[in-house]
Protein backbone atom coordinates (compact mmCIF):
# COMPACT_ATOMS: atom_id res chain seq x y z
CA UNK A 1 0.00 0.00 0.00
CA UNK A 2 1.32 3.31 -0.92
CA UNK A 3 0.95 6.31 1.43
CA UNK A 4 -1.67 8.05 -0.34
CA UNK A 5 -4.34 4.81 -0.16
CA UNK A 6 -2.94 4.72 3.72
CA UNK A 7 -4.22 8.23 4.45
CA UNK A 8 -7.11 7.81 2.29
CA UNK A 9 -8.49 4.80 4.64
CA UNK A 10 -6.78 5.83 7.70
CA UNK A 11 -8.06 9.63 6.91
CA UNK A 12 -10.24 9.98 10.28
CA UNK A 13 -7.73 8.61 13.25
CA UNK A 14 -5.03 10.93 11.51
CA UNK A 15 -7.71 13.98 11.47
CA UNK A 16 -8.86 12.92 15.42
CA UNK A 17 -5.06 13.13 15.97
CA UNK A 18 -4.33 15.55 14.60
CA UNK A 19 -7.32 17.69 15.90
CA UNK A 20 -6.45 16.09 19.59
CA UNK A 21 -2.71 16.97 18.65
CA UNK A 22 -3.83 20.67 18.86
CA UNK A 23 -6.35 20.56 21.18
CA UNK A 24 -3.10 19.16 23.39
CA UNK A 25 -0.80 21.72 21.92
CA UNK A 26 -2.86 24.07 22.57
CA UNK A 27 -3.56 23.20 26.57
CA UNK A 28 0.56 22.22 26.94
CA UNK A 29 1.58 25.58 25.07
CA UNK A 30 -0.74 28.16 24.70
CA UNK A 31 -2.67 27.86 28.06
CA UNK A 32 0.74 28.12 30.03
CA UNK A 33 1.76 30.73 27.65
CA UNK A 34 -1.05 32.81 28.39
CA UNK A 35 -0.70 32.53 31.82
CA UNK A 36 2.83 33.01 31.37
CA UNK A 37 2.01 36.76 29.33
CA UNK A 38 -0.85 37.61 32.06
CA UNK A 39 1.72 36.85 34.94
CA UNK A 40 4.83 38.83 32.94
CA UNK A 41 2.28 41.55 32.02
CA UNK A 42 1.36 42.01 35.96
CA UNK A 43 4.95 42.25 36.29
CA UNK A 44 5.36 44.64 33.98
CA UNK A 45 2.51 46.12 35.22
CA UNK A 46 4.38 45.92 38.82
CA UNK A 47 7.08 46.83 37.31
CA UNK A 48 6.14 49.80 35.86
CA UNK A 49 4.35 51.34 39.02
CA UNK A 50 7.66 50.77 40.83
CA UNK A 51 9.33 52.37 38.25
CA UNK A 52 6.85 55.29 38.18
CA UNK A 53 7.11 55.07 42.15
CA UNK A 54 10.87 55.17 41.60
CA UNK A 55 10.72 58.10 39.55
CA UNK A 56 8.70 59.79 41.66
CA UNK A 57 11.04 59.24 44.73
CA UNK A 58 13.98 60.31 42.40
CA UNK A 59 12.16 63.41 41.45
CA UNK A 60 11.69 63.99 45.24
CA UNK A 61 15.37 62.93 46.40
CA UNK A 62 16.57 65.69 43.36
CA UNK A 63 14.46 68.98 44.71
CA UNK A 64 16.00 67.88 48.28
CA UNK A 65 19.07 67.69 46.53
CA UNK A 66 18.46 70.88 44.97
CA UNK A 67 17.15 72.58 47.96
CA UNK A 68 20.20 71.21 50.15
CA UNK A 69 22.41 72.77 47.64
CA UNK A 70 20.89 76.00 47.73
CA UNK A 71 21.09 75.34 51.70
CA UNK A 72 24.81 74.37 51.16
CA UNK A 73 25.20 77.82 49.00
CA UNK A 74 23.69 80.13 51.29
CA UNK A 75 25.31 78.71 54.17
CA UNK A 76 28.96 78.92 52.54
CA UNK A 77 28.03 82.54 51.83
CA UNK A 78 27.02 83.16 55.82
CA UNK A 79 30.59 81.07 56.33
CA UNK A 80 32.46 83.50 54.22
CA UNK A 81 30.96 86.33 55.74
CA UNK A 82 31.55 85.16 59.42
CA UNK A 83 35.02 84.27 57.91
CA UNK A 84 35.67 88.61 56.85
CA UNK A 85 34.27 89.20 60.65
CA UNK A 86 36.46 87.21 62.13
CA UNK A 87 39.33 88.47 60.38
CA UNK A 88 37.82 92.39 60.92
CA UNK A 89 37.89 91.21 64.71
CA UNK A 90 41.18 89.65 64.46
CA UNK A 91 42.58 92.97 62.93
CA UNK A 92 40.82 94.81 65.90
CA UNK A 93 41.99 92.49 68.39
CA UNK A 94 45.42 93.34 66.82
CA UNK A 95 44.70 96.82 67.14
CA UNK A 96 43.69 96.87 70.50
CA UNK A 97 46.26 94.79 72.13
CA UNK A 98 48.95 97.77 69.91
CA UNK A 99 46.47 100.29 71.73
CA UNK A 100 47.26 98.25 74.88
CA UNK A 101 50.94 98.21 74.41
CA UNK A 102 50.84 102.13 73.55
CA UNK A 103 48.74 102.59 76.86
CA UNK A 104 51.21 100.91 79.04
CA UNK A 105 53.94 103.31 77.32
CA UNK A 106 52.02 105.81 77.40
CA UNK A 107 50.69 104.99 81.47
CA UNK A 108 54.92 104.65 82.06
CA UNK A 109 55.66 108.26 80.44
CA UNK A 110 52.87 109.65 82.92
CA UNK A 111 54.35 107.77 85.62
CA UNK A 112 57.42 109.45 84.93
CA UNK A 113 56.39 112.56 84.08
CA UNK A 114 54.30 112.62 87.38
CA UNK A 115 57.77 111.16 89.34
CA UNK A 116 59.54 114.39 87.83
CA UNK A 117 56.48 116.46 88.23
CA UNK A 118 56.82 115.35 92.24
CA UNK A 119 60.49 116.26 91.84
CA UNK A 120 60.24 119.56 90.05
CA UNK A 121 57.83 120.51 92.86
CA UNK A 122 60.19 119.84 95.44
CA UNK A 123 62.91 121.72 93.83
CA UNK A 124 60.19 124.24 93.59
CA UNK A 125 60.04 124.89 97.19
CA UNK A 126 63.71 124.77 98.00
CA UNK A 127 63.92 127.15 96.05
CA UNK A 128 61.03 129.30 97.21
CA UNK A 129 62.65 128.94 100.14
CA UNK A 130 65.84 129.82 99.23
CA UNK A 131 64.47 132.87 97.47
CA UNK A 132 62.46 133.75 100.59
CA UNK A 133 65.51 133.19 102.63
CA UNK A 134 67.62 135.43 100.17
CA UNK A 135 64.75 137.93 99.59
CA UNK A 136 64.69 138.09 103.97
CA UNK A 137 68.66 138.76 103.82
CA UNK A 138 68.28 140.72 100.69
CA UNK A 139 65.13 143.21 102.62
CA UNK A 140 67.45 142.83 105.73
CA UNK A 141 70.37 144.14 104.27
CA UNK A 142 68.40 147.02 102.49
CA UNK A 143 66.47 147.64 105.55
CA UNK A 144 69.94 148.31 107.32
CA UNK A 145 71.71 150.26 104.44
CA UNK A 146 68.37 151.96 104.38
CA UNK A 147 68.61 152.70 107.54
CA UNK A 148 72.53 153.26 107.68
CA UNK A 149 71.84 155.78 104.95
CA UNK A 150 69.19 157.60 106.90
CA UNK A 151 71.11 157.53 109.85
CA UNK A 152 73.89 159.50 107.84
CA UNK A 153 71.27 161.22 106.17
CA UNK A 154 70.48 162.32 109.80
CA UNK A 155 73.70 162.79 110.74
CA UNK A 156 74.68 165.20 107.55
CA UNK A 157 71.46 167.10 108.12
CA UNK A 158 71.91 168.00 111.86
CA UNK A 159 75.50 169.14 110.75
CA UNK A 160 74.17 171.03 108.45
CA UNK A 161 71.62 172.50 111.00
CA UNK A 162 74.29 173.19 113.13
CA UNK A 163 76.68 174.86 110.53
CA UNK A 164 73.13 176.69 109.47
CA UNK A 165 72.74 178.04 112.87
CA UNK A 166 76.39 178.99 113.26
CA UNK A 167 76.22 180.73 110.25
CA UNK A 168 72.97 182.54 111.16
CA UNK A 169 74.63 183.67 114.39
CA UNK A 170 77.63 184.44 113.36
Amino acid sequence: MDIQAWFMANWQPLAIGAVAGLLLGWLFFYLPAGGRARRYAAEASSLNSQLTEANRALQETRRQYDDVQTDYTAQNVRLNALQGQVIDWQADQERLVESQRELVALQAQVGNLRSNNSDLETKLHQVRGEVAGELAILSATLLRLKEDALSEAQGQITTLQAELEAAKAG
